[in-house]
């Protein structure tokens, strides 16, 4: 499990109309599972289209 050897912790979130808004989204659900707290990174990945399988093309590190 990639949760136990890199600290990876999926979680899915319901389409977005735009990145801005998904990079919002992430944030939110993040923040309140717990994953992140004030003044360190996280990494997001996702992919564009949203919802095509296979189209992970997108990786930002963001900090809250």
């Amino acid at each position: 499990m990639l949760s136990l050897v890199w600290g990876v912790y999926p979680i899915h979130s319901a389409a977005s109309p735009t990145v801005e808004n998904m990079l919002d989204d992430v944030f939110c659900e993040a923040k309140e599972a717990g994953f992140t707290e004030s003044g360190r990174p996280f990494v997001i990945v996702a992919g564009m289209p949203f919802g095509t399988p296979g189209s992970t093309n997108l990786m930002r590190i963001a900090w809250t």
